[in-house]
């Protein structure tokens, strides 16, 4: 609905434009880039308000995993591979370290790893220093590990 009412805000600011004056030209514009954040600010505060109030009786480490996966997947379970892993990983590896990621991989395991990881930058590519792999083990990748860590089907890797 939000799009919906700033694309009509856009076609009547297009069909007024140049019926005002220069100088009105920057309110209206202004106007129209205003539209769509005052449509969906009250939506976004509500769900950082929700967030926050589910996040209050985590520890500081599960809040800081299960954060980006609150709003759009069930926050994992403490003892659930996927946390164990990206916790593992913030703790071995460098903050100046990059992670890569096997491919394919989705978009959803992908944020949550950046998420999680950062400063650490994450990367689709198998030639980075440190690798979460999900589906297969570094023997099947061919990459010999200086060390690996396992939590269930996920790999914590250093080459």
């Amino acid at each position: 609905m939000p799009v919906l009412v700033s694309l009509l805000v856009l076609g009547v600011a297009a069909l007024l434009a140049p019926r005002v004056s220069p100088r009105r030209r920057g309110l209206l514009a202004a106007g129209v880039l205003a539209v769509p954040v005052a449509l969906a600010l009250p939506g976004v505060l509500a769900d950082e308000a929700r967030e926050t109030r589910a996040s209050w009786g985590r520890s500081a480490q599960r809040a800081e995993i299960a954060a980006p996966l609150a709003t759009t997947f069930r926050p994992w379970r403490v003892d659930s591979p996927e946390y164990r892993i990206l916790a593992l990983a913030v703790r071995e590896i460098p903050e100046h370290a990059e992670i890569g990621l096997e491919r394919p991989f989705d978009g959803h395991w992908a944020r949550a790893t950046a998420f999680a990881a950062a400063p650490r930058l994450v990367v689709p590519d198998l030639d980075a220093e440190w690798l979460i792999l999900r589906e297969a083990d570094p023997d099947e990748l061919g990459i010999e590990p200086r060390r690996s860590w396992r939590a269930g089907r996920y790999w914590l890797v250093q080459q």
